[in-house]
């Protein structure tokens, strides 16, 4: 009955090693990259640095998406406006940029992608919030609120998933 016992406890010791071991790793791993958020704010930030933005606007926002993906207006019938990320290196977000959220319906917005390293990135004027179409695989998700943040009084939504359309971003009124 010894050896039995004894032959249980080598291999659940073992576990208990290794175990600990790939949590310290995976702990400093983690130190040593940035988190999805901190690499979110990044991206807010060089946002604010290439394309200027009226403090009071609200800014949802995904990433990082792959070449390929597009923002396309929600509503087809309002407009056929559409933005694609380019084949080109590096991690891109993808932004829908509402200038007046107190304004209700179709109303001036823009779509933009922006690579946060190299600052390049490309914007297009829309009338109606957008909805992502992602490539490869189509994504059918409604968009998930991961953080926002306050950063020159610009609101950012940062989350992922919007392919059934980003939430209309406006503020909610007083009255």
């Amino acid at each position: 009955m010894t050896g039995f016992v004894r032959n249980q406890w080598i291999p659940l010791w073992l576990c208990g090693v290794m175990l600990l071991y790939t949590s310290c790793a995976n702990s400093n791993h983690e130190s040593a990259t940035p988190s999805s958020v901190e690499m979110a704010r990044q991206a807010e930030q060089a946002l604010l640095e290439v394309i200027a933005i009226d403090s009071g606007a609200v800014v949802s926002f995904v990433g990082p998406v792959v070449p390929g993906t597009r923002l396309v207006a929600a509503d087809s019938a309002m407009s056929e406006t559409a933005l694609t990320v380019p084949e080109i290196a590096g991690r891109c977000y993808v932004f829908f940029v509402n200038d007046h959220p107190d304004m209700r319906y179709a109303h001036p917005v823009r779509y933009v992608w922006l690579n946060p390293i190299t600052r390049a990135f490309e914007s297009v004027d829309a009338e109606w919030w957008p909805r992502l179409d992602a490539w490869p695989l189509p994504d059918e998700s409604e968009f998930e609120l991961i953080e926002t943040d306050w950063l020159s009084g610009v609101l950012f939504y940062y989350g992922h998933g919007g392919g059934l359309g980003f939430p209309p971003t406006y503020l909610p009124r007083s009255d």
